[in-house]
């Protein structure tokens, strides 16, 4: 069969909440399906698109999918070790379903018509391995399903299984993951517990130092002396020192 050219092209263009990595439609969300479309239609997104939020939890997660224009909850399914990580395993189930039609050329199905309108089918299994402090994607595999259907006539587009890509000692992005499941959890709970409470004890020695200080510049003794004072010595001295300027006051 001769080269009929590209049959589908899906482009999205999403805005996300950089914290939560819910969808936000704040910036025009649109998708293009056709090959010379520059601007595409709106779309309103829903759910977590692409990617993960930050303290991954062990619970389900409506995932968006842009084939059925809608989420299919991603199910925890347990705990993992992953590329020497440990990892959330979650799987998304899309069911079989109708998702459009399409205009092809009768020949890619074996029919002599000019051209067919044949109904679009999408189905997929994806399973993610995710890192849960960062929220990224240590792993991922997909087996996808898609196919045009035309009066009992199939023609395959994508029938396999998608993995990613490992570019293994210098996979920058993995460095980036690992640095991630170190950092992040020192940052919202070790390092707060540590630098608290020593600023708290920083606070509290400024405070007293800031007294001695003050105590020095009110009167004319050096630092040892001011250092080894009790507060009666202290106020016994002073009255001394009243006395003693008084008598030298009457003597001249």
């Amino acid at each position: 069969m001769d080269d009929v050219g590209l049959l589908q092209v899906t482009v999205e263009g999403i805005s996300l909440d950089r914290r939560t990595a819910v969808a936000t439609n704040c910036c025009r969300d649109y998708l293009i399906t056709e090959n010379d479309d520059t601007v595409g239609e709106p779309l309103e997104h829903r759910g977590y698109v692409f990617m993960f939020p930050f303290g991954v939890q062990k619970k389900d997660y409506p995932l968006w999918d842009a084939n059925i224009k809608g989420t299919a909850d991603a199910r925890y399914v347990g705990e993992e070790k992953r590329r020497g990580l440990n990892v959330y395993r979650f799987q998304q189930t899309v069911k079989d379903q109708k998702t459009g039609t399409q205009e092809l050329p009768g020949e890619v199905l074996g029919l002599p018509d000019p051209t067919v309108v044949a109904d679009s089918m999408y189905r997929t299994e994806r399973t993610f391995w995710v890192e849960p402090n960062s929220g990224a994607i240590v792993d991922y595999t997909e087996a996808m399903d898609r196919r045009f259907v035309y009066q009992g006539r199939v023609l395959p587009v994508i029938q396999g299984t998608l993995a990613l890509q490992h570019n293994g000692a210098d996979d920058s992005t993995f460095k980036l993951i690992k640095t991630a499941a170190v950092g992040l959890p020192l940052v919202r709970t070790t390092l707060p517990w540590v630098f608290g409470p020593l600023g708290v004890v920083t606070l509290l020695l400024g405070g007293v130092l800031i007294a001695r200080t003050s105590r020095r510049e009110a009167g004319p003794y050096d630092d040892a002396d001011v250092t080894l004072l009790s507060e009666d010595t202290w106020d016994e001295w002073e009255r001394a020192e009243a006395r003693q300027r008084r008598t030298r006051e009457s003597t001249v």
